[in-house]
């Protein structure tokens, strides 16, 4: 039996109950103070203990140890073996973790991507439908952001998103899943929440957007952006990719009226009572 734990040892016999370490563990058994019937291993990886092998042993086998050396020795050796084997397992588990990670994670921003967004929309539009709750998508645009790159390079550009993606996290809950969904525009998940309160939380980042100096230290001229929103409810029985295409669609009215400004998709029911 073992754990994989860095800061010591998680549910193993009474090594957790104590929350020893695990060099309090391994002293302890060198100094003869564990069960004779029972070992703690260490499972290493790169001279790191990062979790124990706990073997126990009934007290015939613990007597045939005690009578065959040889025996001994080489059954030390094959739970050697079994550690490295676990740690190289545990090491590509976390591996895989790590990149499965990477994958679902924009470079520049370290926001989560389109590909998180698209399979996460799906599953938060089924909790909310199965749910009964409200759900609301807002879709965000950097005005003009194709012009601010060629104006101030795209070192600069990349450093406006990434200072827009902080200011992103810091608006929203932890509840709220942000996305760079490519380019300059991203997208908001809100669970639990309705129109009115997206949009409210929209008019805010709007401000809040408009009136920061994104310019660094080193820059003489200021820099400041504008945003385009689009804000969309989900309806009953909508589909994830409905909802984001309707919050998309209300973003390019922003555009087309000017920039700078929010619009609300029409929820089925007022497209219901304007036909």
């Amino acid at each position: 039996r073992c754990e994989y734990s860095s800061q010591g040892v998680d549910d193993v016999g009474e090594a957790a109950r104590c929350e020893f370490t695990l060099d309090e563990i391994l002293a302890a058994q060198a100094r003869g103070e564990c069960e004779a019937a029972t070992r703690w291993v260490p499972i290493e990886l790169r001279g790191e203990a990062i979790g124990l092998l706990e073997i126990c042993l009934d007290p015939r086998e613990q007597a045939l140890l005690d009578q065959t050396p040889l025996f001994r020795r080489w059954l030390e050796e094959t739970i050697g073996t079994l550690a490295e084997m676990v740690a190289l397992f545990l090491e590509n588990i976390r591996l895989y973790r790590q990149l499965e990670g990477q994958a679902r994670r924009d470079m520049l921003t370290g926001l989560h991507n389109r590909r998180h967004l698209l399979e996460l929309i799906d599953r938060e539009v089924a909790r909310s439908h199965r749910e009964q709750s409200s759900l609301s998508v807002i879709f965000i645009d950097l005005d003009q952001f194709k012009e601010l790159n060629d104006g101030f390079g795209h070192i600069v550009g990349d450093r406006v998103l990434s200072e827009f993606a902080r200011l992103l996290e810091e608006s929203f809950r932890e509840t709220d899943d942000i996305c760079r969904y490519g380019g300059d525009e991203f997208v908001v998940i809100m669970p639990s929440t309705g129109v009115a309160e997206a949009r409210s939380k929209a008019q805010r980042l709007l401000t809040e957007i408009r009136n920061h100096d994104f310019a660094s230290e080193s820059s003489k001229e200021p820099i400041t952006v504008t945003l385009s929103i689009g804000v969309a409810g989900l309806d009953p029985q909508e589909e994830g990719q409905d909802v984001l295409r309707r919050a998309d669609e209300a973003l390019y009215v922003s555009k087309r009226n000017g920039r700078d400004q929010i619009s609300v998709a029409p929820s089925v029911h007022d497209r219901q009572a304007t036909r």
